[in-house]
Protein backbone atom coordinates (compact mmCIF):
# COMPACT_ATOMS: atom_id res chain seq x y z
CA UNK A 1 0.00 0.00 0.00
CA UNK A 2 2.74 2.14 0.75
CA UNK A 3 4.35 1.46 -2.93
CA UNK A 4 1.21 2.30 -4.17
CA UNK A 5 0.80 5.63 -2.44
CA UNK A 6 4.38 6.63 -3.40
CA UNK A 7 3.38 6.12 -6.72
CA UNK A 8 0.42 8.06 -6.96
CA UNK A 9 2.15 10.92 -5.62
CA UNK A 10 4.46 10.78 -8.03
CA UNK A 11 2.62 10.81 -10.73
CA UNK A 12 0.25 13.48 -9.38
CA UNK A 13 3.12 15.72 -9.10
CA UNK A 14 4.72 14.70 -12.63
CA UNK A 15 1.19 15.43 -14.36
CA UNK A 16 0.62 18.90 -12.10
CA UNK A 17 4.06 20.29 -13.28
CA UNK A 18 3.00 18.97 -17.68
CA UNK A 19 -0.60 20.05 -17.40
CA UNK A 20 -1.92 23.54 -16.12
CA UNK A 21 -5.18 22.00 -15.66
CA UNK A 22 -6.01 19.05 -13.71
CA UNK A 23 -7.78 17.11 -11.03
CA UNK A 24 -7.42 13.91 -9.18
CA UNK A 25 -9.71 11.16 -7.51
CA UNK A 26 -9.49 8.29 -5.35
CA UNK A 27 -11.84 5.97 -4.18
CA UNK A 28 -11.57 2.96 -1.45
CA UNK A 29 -14.52 -0.02 -2.21
CA UNK A 30 -14.69 -2.93 0.63
CA UNK A 31 -17.10 -5.49 1.80
CA UNK A 32 -17.81 -8.68 3.63
CA UNK A 33 -20.02 -11.70 3.63
CA UNK A 34 -21.24 -11.88 7.03
CA UNK A 35 -22.69 -15.42 5.98
CA UNK A 36 -23.34 -17.85 3.28
CA UNK A 37 -24.16 -20.53 1.82
CA UNK A 38 -26.05 -23.25 0.07
CA UNK A 39 -28.54 -26.22 0.36
CA UNK A 40 -26.00 -28.99 0.67
CA UNK A 41 -26.86 -31.18 3.72
CA UNK A 42 -23.39 -31.21 3.95
CA UNK A 43 -22.35 -27.70 3.44
CA UNK A 44 -21.08 -25.45 5.89
CA UNK A 45 -21.98 -21.76 6.55
CA UNK A 46 -19.06 -19.26 5.42
CA UNK A 47 -17.85 -15.64 5.39
CA UNK A 48 -15.83 -13.87 3.68
CA UNK A 49 -13.95 -10.61 2.71
CA UNK A 50 -14.77 -8.84 -0.40
CA UNK A 51 -11.59 -7.90 -2.36
CA UNK A 52 -10.64 -4.48 -1.12
CA UNK A 53 -10.52 -2.48 -4.54
CA UNK A 54 -8.10 0.83 -4.10
CA UNK A 55 -8.22 3.12 -7.13
CA UNK A 56 -6.42 6.77 -8.04
CA UNK A 57 -6.76 8.34 -11.09
CA UNK A 58 -5.60 12.41 -11.92
CA UNK A 59 -6.42 14.17 -15.72
CA UNK A 60 -5.01 17.07 -16.87
CA UNK A 61 -5.01 19.34 -19.95
CA UNK A 62 -3.30 22.37 -21.70
CA UNK A 63 -3.81 25.08 -24.20
CA UNK A 64 -1.06 25.86 -27.01
CA UNK A 65 -0.84 27.93 -29.55
CA UNK A 66 -1.03 24.05 -31.41
CA UNK A 67 -4.02 22.98 -29.38
CA UNK A 68 -5.02 21.42 -26.32
CA UNK A 69 -3.00 18.97 -25.27
CA UNK A 70 -4.25 15.91 -22.19
CA UNK A 71 -3.60 13.34 -20.52
CA UNK A 72 -4.82 10.47 -17.67
CA UNK A 73 -3.60 8.00 -15.50
CA UNK A 74 -5.71 5.32 -13.48
CA UNK A 75 -4.02 3.14 -11.12
CA UNK A 76 -6.32 0.18 -8.93
CA UNK A 77 -5.19 -2.31 -6.49
CA UNK A 78 -7.08 -5.32 -5.68
CA UNK A 79 -5.61 -5.79 -2.40
CA UNK A 80 -6.47 -9.68 -2.12
CA UNK A 81 -4.76 -10.44 -5.54
CA UNK A 82 -1.16 -10.83 -4.59
CA UNK A 83 -1.19 -7.17 -3.97
CA UNK A 84 -1.51 -6.21 -8.10
CA UNK A 85 -1.52 -2.96 -9.37
CA UNK A 86 -3.32 -2.50 -12.89
CA UNK A 87 -2.10 0.93 -14.75
CA UNK A 88 -4.48 2.64 -17.38
CA UNK A 89 -3.44 5.40 -19.24
CA UNK A 90 -4.13 7.73 -22.33
CA UNK A 91 -2.65 11.17 -23.63
CA UNK A 92 -4.61 13.20 -26.28
CA UNK A 93 -4.42 16.00 -28.58
CA UNK A 94 -6.98 18.50 -29.80
CA UNK A 95 -5.23 20.42 -32.35
CA UNK A 96 -8.78 21.69 -33.56
CA UNK A 97 -12.39 21.72 -31.90
CA UNK A 98 -13.60 19.14 -34.44
CA UNK A 99 -10.87 16.76 -33.87
CA UNK A 100 -9.33 14.79 -30.89
CA UNK A 101 -6.64 12.33 -31.03
CA UNK A 102 -5.64 9.36 -28.75
CA UNK A 103 -2.95 6.88 -27.87
CA UNK A 104 -3.60 4.44 -25.38
CA UNK A 105 -6.16 2.83 -23.28
CA UNK A 106 -9.65 3.20 -24.59
CA UNK A 107 -11.34 4.49 -21.46
CA UNK A 108 -14.44 5.22 -23.12
CA UNK A 109 -14.40 7.57 -26.40
CA UNK A 110 -15.71 5.36 -28.27
CA UNK A 111 -17.88 3.72 -26.48
CA UNK A 112 -21.36 4.40 -28.29
CA UNK A 113 -23.87 4.47 -25.47
CA UNK A 114 -22.16 4.64 -22.19
CA UNK A 115 -23.28 0.56 -22.07
CA UNK A 116 -26.58 1.47 -22.41
CA UNK A 117 -29.06 -0.01 -19.78
CA UNK A 118 -26.43 -1.98 -17.86
CA UNK A 119 -25.71 0.07 -14.96
CA UNK A 120 -28.90 1.32 -13.41
CA UNK A 121 -27.99 -0.17 -10.43
CA UNK A 122 -24.20 -0.57 -9.14
CA UNK A 123 -22.79 -2.45 -6.53
CA UNK A 124 -20.68 -1.29 -3.46
CA UNK A 125 -17.97 -3.89 -2.96
CA UNK A 126 -20.37 -7.04 -3.87
CA UNK A 127 -24.09 -5.82 -2.58
CA UNK A 128 -27.01 -5.41 -5.50
CA UNK A 129 -24.29 -5.92 -8.01
CA UNK A 130 -25.72 -9.54 -8.96
CA UNK A 131 -26.57 -9.38 -12.95
CA UNK A 132 -28.84 -12.65 -13.73
CA UNK A 133 -26.57 -14.54 -16.29
CA UNK A 134 -23.85 -15.16 -13.93
CA UNK A 135 -26.79 -17.02 -11.16
CA UNK A 136 -24.93 -20.80 -12.13
CA UNK A 137 -20.87 -20.16 -12.01
CA UNK A 138 -20.77 -23.61 -10.33
CA UNK A 139 -21.63 -24.66 -13.81
CA UNK A 140 -18.73 -23.43 -15.07
CA UNK A 141 -18.35 -20.13 -14.81
CA UNK A 142 -20.36 -17.41 -17.23
CA UNK A 143 -19.44 -19.80 -20.74
CA UNK A 144 -22.79 -19.80 -22.54
CA UNK A 145 -24.59 -17.03 -20.56
CA UNK A 146 -25.37 -13.49 -21.80
CA UNK A 147 -25.02 -9.90 -20.56
CA UNK A 148 -26.55 -6.70 -21.58
CA UNK A 149 -22.79 -5.31 -22.54
CA UNK A 150 -23.00 -8.06 -25.32
CA UNK A 151 -25.25 -6.00 -27.24
CA UNK A 152 -23.95 -2.73 -27.36
CA UNK A 153 -20.28 -1.68 -28.09
CA UNK A 154 -18.17 -0.37 -25.14
CA UNK A 155 -14.90 0.49 -27.65
CA UNK A 156 -11.53 -0.94 -27.64
CA UNK A 157 -8.66 -1.81 -25.22
CA UNK A 158 -5.91 -0.39 -26.16
CA UNK A 159 -4.66 1.52 -29.69
CA UNK A 160 -4.51 4.78 -31.48
CA UNK A 161 -8.13 6.75 -31.46
CA UNK A 162 -9.44 9.49 -33.74
CA UNK A 163 -12.62 11.60 -33.20
CA UNK A 164 -14.08 13.68 -35.53
CA UNK A 165 -17.01 16.18 -34.52
CA UNK A 166 -18.15 17.19 -37.59
CA UNK A 167 -20.77 19.21 -36.47
CA UNK A 168 -22.83 19.05 -33.43
CA UNK A 169 -25.38 16.18 -34.55
CA UNK A 170 -22.84 13.51 -35.47
CA UNK A 171 -19.53 12.95 -34.71
CA UNK A 172 -17.06 9.80 -35.74
CA UNK A 173 -14.49 7.68 -34.53
CA UNK A 174 -12.11 4.91 -35.50
CA UNK A 175 -9.78 2.96 -33.27
CA UNK A 176 -6.68 0.91 -34.39
CA UNK A 177 -6.02 -1.47 -31.88
CA UNK A 178 -2.06 -1.39 -31.25
CA UNK A 179 -1.63 -3.63 -27.50
CA UNK A 180 1.99 -3.58 -25.72
CA UNK A 181 3.05 -6.67 -27.89
CA UNK A 182 4.00 -6.65 -31.62
CA UNK A 183 1.48 -7.41 -34.05
CA UNK A 184 1.57 -8.01 -37.83
CA UNK A 185 -0.19 -5.16 -39.40
CA UNK A 186 -2.36 -6.63 -41.52
CA UNK A 187 -3.59 -7.99 -38.29
CA UNK A 188 -3.90 -4.34 -36.40
CA UNK A 189 -5.90 -3.30 -39.97
CA UNK A 190 -8.34 -6.46 -39.52
CA UNK A 191 -9.46 -5.01 -36.14
CA UNK A 192 -10.19 -1.77 -36.89
CA UNK A 193 -12.94 -0.07 -35.00
CA UNK A 194 -15.05 2.64 -36.34
CA UNK A 195 -18.50 3.93 -34.80
CA UNK A 196 -21.03 7.07 -35.60
CA UNK A 197 -23.21 8.89 -33.69
CA UNK A 198 -26.01 11.05 -34.42
CA UNK A 199 -27.95 13.37 -31.77
CA UNK A 200 -31.48 14.10 -32.47
CA UNK A 201 -32.65 17.11 -30.17
CA UNK A 202 -35.32 15.86 -28.33
CA UNK A 203 -35.24 12.65 -29.90
CA UNK A 204 -32.25 10.49 -28.34
CA UNK A 205 -28.92 8.97 -29.95
CA UNK A 206 -28.59 6.63 -32.46
CA UNK A 207 -25.21 4.98 -32.88
CA UNK A 208 -23.36 2.09 -35.02
CA UNK A 209 -20.45 0.68 -34.47
CA UNK A 210 -18.10 -2.11 -36.09
CA UNK A 211 -15.59 -3.78 -33.83
CA UNK A 212 -12.93 -5.64 -36.48
CA UNK A 213 -11.29 -9.19 -35.42
CA UNK A 214 -7.82 -10.92 -36.26
CA UNK A 215 -8.50 -14.44 -35.25
CA UNK A 216 -9.24 -16.50 -38.22
CA UNK A 217 -12.58 -17.86 -36.62
CA UNK A 218 -13.94 -14.11 -36.30
CA UNK A 219 -15.11 -11.42 -38.87
CA UNK A 220 -15.38 -8.89 -36.51
CA UNK A 221 -18.98 -7.28 -35.23
CA UNK A 222 -21.38 -5.17 -36.06
CA UNK A 223 -24.05 -2.72 -33.41
CA UNK A 224 -26.38 -0.39 -33.50
CA UNK A 225 -28.00 1.18 -30.40
CA UNK A 226 -30.49 3.89 -29.59
CA UNK A 227 -30.36 6.37 -26.16
CA UNK A 228 -33.19 8.66 -25.06
CA UNK A 229 -33.91 10.47 -22.30
CA UNK A 230 -35.42 12.60 -23.55
CA UNK A 231 -38.99 11.41 -26.00
CA UNK A 232 -40.83 10.37 -22.74
CA UNK A 233 -40.48 12.52 -19.74
CA UNK A 234 -39.16 11.18 -17.08
CA UNK A 235 -38.21 7.88 -18.95
CA UNK A 236 -35.13 6.60 -19.89
CA UNK A 237 -34.74 4.23 -22.66
CA UNK A 238 -31.78 2.06 -24.23
CA UNK A 239 -31.83 -0.40 -26.71
CA UNK A 240 -28.88 -2.28 -28.95
CA UNK A 241 -28.31 -5.09 -30.93
CA UNK A 242 -24.95 -6.76 -31.82
CA UNK A 243 -24.48 -9.24 -34.71
CA UNK A 244 -21.43 -11.31 -33.87
CA UNK A 245 -20.12 -12.65 -37.29
CA UNK A 246 -18.45 -16.12 -36.25
CA UNK A 247 -16.97 -18.71 -39.06
CA UNK A 248 -20.04 -20.43 -40.08
CA UNK A 249 -22.02 -19.35 -37.63
CA UNK A 250 -23.35 -16.24 -35.96
CA UNK A 251 -24.67 -14.78 -32.92
CA UNK A 252 -27.72 -12.26 -32.27
CA UNK A 253 -27.39 -10.54 -29.10
CA UNK A 254 -30.33 -8.26 -28.26
CA UNK A 255 -29.96 -5.89 -25.32
CA UNK A 256 -32.38 -3.36 -23.76
CA UNK A 257 -32.36 -1.12 -20.71
CA UNK A 258 -35.47 1.09 -19.16
CA UNK A 259 -35.55 3.67 -16.15
CA UNK A 260 -38.40 5.23 -15.16
CA UNK A 261 -38.49 8.13 -11.83
CA UNK A 262 -42.58 8.48 -11.33
CA UNK A 263 -41.36 10.56 -8.22
CA UNK A 264 -38.53 11.80 -6.09
CA UNK A 265 -39.11 8.65 -3.35
CA UNK A 266 -39.99 6.12 -6.33
CA UNK A 267 -37.82 4.45 -9.23
CA UNK A 268 -38.34 1.22 -11.14
CA UNK A 269 -35.41 -0.14 -13.90
CA UNK A 270 -35.84 -3.07 -15.91
CA UNK A 271 -33.53 -4.59 -18.06
CA UNK A 272 -32.85 -7.85 -20.62
CA UNK A 273 -31.01 -9.32 -22.48
CA UNK A 274 -31.41 -11.92 -25.36
CA UNK A 275 -28.59 -14.25 -27.61
CA UNK A 276 -29.74 -16.18 -30.42
CA UNK A 277 -26.99 -18.77 -31.66
CA UNK A 278 -27.73 -18.92 -35.57
CA UNK A 279 -25.91 -21.82 -37.91
CA UNK A 280 -23.33 -23.99 -36.29
CA UNK A 281 -23.27 -21.14 -33.22
CA UNK A 282 -21.54 -23.68 -30.80
CA UNK A 283 -23.22 -22.44 -27.59
CA UNK A 284 -26.27 -22.20 -26.40
CA UNK A 285 -28.79 -21.96 -29.29
CA UNK A 286 -31.10 -19.25 -27.14
CA UNK A 287 -30.04 -17.33 -23.90
CA UNK A 288 -32.17 -15.04 -22.06
CA UNK A 289 -32.26 -12.74 -19.04
CA UNK A 290 -34.32 -10.22 -17.26
CA UNK A 291 -34.49 -8.40 -14.88
CA UNK A 292 -36.45 -5.54 -12.49
CA UNK A 293 -34.93 -3.26 -9.70
CA UNK A 294 -37.68 -0.98 -8.05
CA UNK A 295 -36.12 1.58 -6.02
CA UNK A 296 -38.03 3.66 -2.73
CA UNK A 297 -36.27 6.21 -1.15
CA UNK A 298 -37.23 5.93 2.67
CA UNK A 299 -34.89 9.21 2.79
CA UNK A 300 -32.91 11.73 0.94
CA UNK A 301 -30.21 9.73 1.98
CA UNK A 302 -31.09 6.22 2.38
CA UNK A 303 -32.89 4.19 -0.31
CA UNK A 304 -34.16 0.30 -0.43
CA UNK A 305 -34.10 -1.66 -3.88
CA UNK A 306 -35.57 -4.53 -4.95
CA UNK A 307 -34.09 -6.50 -7.35
CA UNK A 308 -35.43 -9.38 -8.91
CA UNK A 309 -34.34 -11.51 -12.35
CA UNK A 310 -34.66 -14.23 -13.68
CA UNK A 311 -32.77 -16.24 -16.75
CA UNK A 312 -33.11 -19.22 -19.24
CA UNK A 313 -30.90 -20.74 -21.36
CA UNK A 314 -32.03 -23.57 -24.50
CA UNK A 315 -29.44 -25.84 -26.60
CA UNK A 316 -31.18 -27.97 -28.94
CA UNK A 317 -28.70 -30.79 -27.56
CA UNK A 318 -29.64 -30.82 -24.03
CA UNK A 319 -32.80 -32.19 -22.78
CA UNK A 320 -33.56 -29.59 -20.13
CA UNK A 321 -33.11 -26.29 -20.44
CA UNK A 322 -31.21 -24.00 -17.55
CA UNK A 323 -33.23 -22.22 -15.63
CA UNK A 324 -31.50 -19.31 -12.76
CA UNK A 325 -33.44 -16.95 -10.74
CA UNK A 326 -31.99 -14.42 -8.26
CA UNK A 327 -33.26 -12.07 -5.29
CA UNK A 328 -31.17 -9.45 -3.61
CA UNK A 329 -32.80 -7.16 -1.49
CA UNK A 330 -30.77 -4.37 -0.11
CA UNK A 331 -30.36 -1.03 1.56
CA UNK A 332 -28.04 1.70 0.27
CA UNK A 333 -26.87 4.74 2.75
CA UNK A 334 -25.15 7.61 0.78
CA UNK A 335 -23.59 10.58 2.91
CA UNK A 336 -21.83 12.21 0.01
CA UNK A 337 -19.43 9.61 0.26
CA UNK A 338 -18.97 7.41 2.09
CA UNK A 339 -21.82 5.60 0.71
CA UNK A 340 -22.62 1.48 2.96
CA UNK A 341 -24.84 -0.88 1.39
CA UNK A 342 -26.30 -4.27 2.95
CA UNK A 343 -28.69 -6.78 2.30
CA UNK A 344 -29.76 -10.06 1.27
CA UNK A 345 -29.13 -12.23 -1.63
CA UNK A 346 -30.14 -15.95 -2.89
CA UNK A 347 -30.01 -17.38 -6.25
CA UNK A 348 -30.91 -20.85 -7.82
CA UNK A 349 -30.89 -22.75 -10.78
CA UNK A 350 -32.05 -25.67 -12.15
CA UNK A 351 -31.77 -28.56 -14.93
CA UNK A 352 -34.08 -30.87 -14.84
CA UNK A 353 -36.11 -32.67 -12.19
CA UNK A 354 -33.06 -33.89 -10.20
CA UNK A 355 -30.78 -31.53 -10.56
CA UNK A 356 -30.92 -27.74 -8.62
CA UNK A 357 -28.78 -25.23 -6.58
CA UNK A 358 -29.84 -22.79 -4.25
CA UNK A 359 -27.20 -20.15 -2.48
CA UNK A 360 -28.01 -17.12 -0.05
CA UNK A 361 -25.09 -14.79 1.45
CA UNK A 362 -25.36 -11.39 3.16
CA UNK A 363 -23.22 -9.23 2.17
CA UNK A 364 -22.39 -5.68 3.27
CA UNK A 365 -20.24 -3.29 1.09
CA UNK A 366 -18.86 0.28 1.53
CA UNK A 367 -17.38 2.93 -0.32
CA UNK A 368 -15.18 6.15 0.42
CA UNK A 369 -14.23 8.88 -2.33
CA UNK A 370 -12.72 11.66 -2.18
Amino acid sequence: MKKLIAVSVVLALVVGSAFAEWTWNARVDIGAVLAQGDDDDDSEITGQLRSPLVRFWTTGSRETNVGTFGGMVLLDRNALNAGEVRAFGEAWWRPIDMLWLGLGNDLGRLDNIARGGDGFHRDLAGVGGGWIPNFAPSLGGDEGFIGVDRAFYRGMSTGFIADVNVMDMVDFGIGLPYGTTANEVADIMQGINARVRVNLDGIGRIGFAYAGSAADDNNGTIFASFHSGDLVPGLALNFGVGFYLLEDAEELAIGFGVGWGAAEQFGVGFRGSVGIGIGDYAAWDLRMAFQAVPRFNVTPDVSVLLPVGFALNMHDDADDPLIGWRVNPYIRVNLGWPAFAFGFDIWGSSWGSDNSALNWAVPIGMRVQF
